[in-house]
């Protein structure tokens, strides 16, 4: 089952497959759990992947590959300068980027390849202490709808099980054991909003979840990380 149709069976909250979804786009493709493949952002939606709902929300997030244009500049950024440049508030690019880290490294536009937190500090695309709490999973973004605990992107995906015939990473979530201990999703903010007002770093719960998808074996649903 994917992470939207498991938002729509009530097995995972709307906020966490917001931010499940968040983390599949800020790493580049959405994935497509009938085929196991991985799909642009473009197909998901035209083929019904994704839809209008959650549409605006994936695709924002995907500018962490794509890169961020400055209002009125023609440079594109990369998130962790758009971070810098208060062009995405922090905690939001937190999450992407752990996502990023978890999976194969930060995207780096100058980079052919991904890179990992030492050398983002070194190009001075974190400051030391951002890549000093990064690369010892300090940070704590995503949330498990089973336990209600906050972790790291990589210690959600920890909690999965690996579908040998798919080979991807699944989470088991109990139908009805959603815990109530959750505050609600807040979309990114637009970046005039940003520059309006300083966002506070966030110290608390963060609503999210898993990377990839769901199974339902016997009365039991995957929502996949």
């Amino acid at each position: 089952m994917s992470i939207q149709e498991g938002s729509r069976a009530g097995l995972i909250r709307k906020g966490t497959a917001f931010e499940l979804l968040e983390a599949q786009a800020a790493c580049g493709k959405i994935i497509d759990v009938q085929s196991g493949k991985t799909v642009s952002i473009e197909t998901a939606v035209r083929s019904g992947l994704i839809d209008s709902e959650f549409e605006d929300v994936v695709s924002r997030a995907n500018r962490a590959v794509v890169g961020y244009r400055e209002p009125f500049k023609r440079e594109v950024l990369s998130l962790s300068e758009a971070m810098a440049r208060h062009l995405v508030v922090e905690r939001h690019a937190i999450r992407l980027l752990e996502a990023q880290i978890a999976t194969g490294g930060i995207f780096d536009l100058h980079s052919p390849v991904r890179i990992n937190v030492n050398v983002a500090a070194k190009r001075g695309l974190l400051d030391s202490n951002l890549a000093r709490k990064l690369d010892k999973r300090e940070t704590t973004s995503f949330f498990d709808p089973v336990t209600g605990e906050n972790l790291n992107y990589s210690e959600l995906m920890g909690r999965c099980v690996l579908d040998k015939d798919s080979g991807l990473l699944f989470l088991m979530v109990e139908g009805g054991t959603v815990t109530q201990n959750i505050r609600p999703f807040e979309p990114e903010p637009e970046s005039k909003k940003i520059r309006e007002r300083a966002e506070p770093k966030i110290t608390t719960e963060v609503v999210a979840g898993k990377q990839k998808k769901k199974k339902t074996p016997s009365r039991r649903s995957s929502d996949r990380a």
